[in-house]
């Protein structure tokens, strides 16, 4: 388990499919701290092949199909559970965690829900999700852009070839197994109840 105290989340063009989430990690406590300039959001480089070069991360691909298993009625508590699943589902492969930030504001429930799953290890990071914090924090923006070149790279937009995995490099297909998370959304359903 990667030991991992700060942390950075964020996902791709929300409401495009397929939706990339990212958690970003460092080590260093001043990829936390909250720039009062923008930071640039770099959107230029959209090849996964230097995706190890920009940083360690996990991610997590949401495909289509889920939110078709939704109405519209239930579409606010779709992105709730996608919310709370995803980080929780990143926490469990990091150890030894101090700070996460979620880019976005996330409702309270949702907040409190987080630290009902993830509280009963014997540890107890502090999570914010703060507005703009993609254009703010140096963790959150590093995950932002990961984010953007994976949804580029899935989607196949933006005149990125989409390969499936058995045709990309050994090196750009480890990197992208080895820093997959599949979240199982049947350990959550409980959930539904809540929310």
């Amino acid at each position: 388990m990667i030991i991992a105290p700060y942390i950075g989340i964020d996902e791709s063009n929300h409401g495009n499919w397929p939706e990339i989430i990212v958690a970003a990690w460092s080590l260093n406590p001043k990829s936390i701290l909250w720039h009062e300039e923008k930071l640039p959001k770099k959107r230029t480089a959209k090849s996964i092949s230097s995706l190890s070069t920009l940083g360690s991360f996990r991610h997590m691909i949401i495909p289509e199909e889920y939110e078709l298993l939704v109405n519209a009625e239930t579409r606010g508590v779709f992105y709730k559970l996608v919310k709370i699943v995803s980080v929780c589902e990143f926490l469990k492969s990091f150890s030894e965690v101090r700070h996460v930030i979620i880019d976005g504001e996330s409702p309270e429930d949702v907040l409190e829900e987080i630290k009902k799953q993830i509280y009963h290890n014997r540890y107890k990071p502090k999570i914010e999700s703060l507005k703009s914090a993609d254009q703010r924090i140096l963790i959150v923006n590093l995950a932002d852009s990961i984010a953007y070149r994976l949804y580029s790279h899935y989607s196949g937009i933006d005149g990125v070839e989409h390969k499936p995995l058995g045709e990309i490099k050994q090196n750009q297909r480890s990197t992208l197994l080895q820093s997959l998370v599949t979240p199982v959304f049947e350990n959550y359903l409980d959930l539904l109840e809540r929310l």
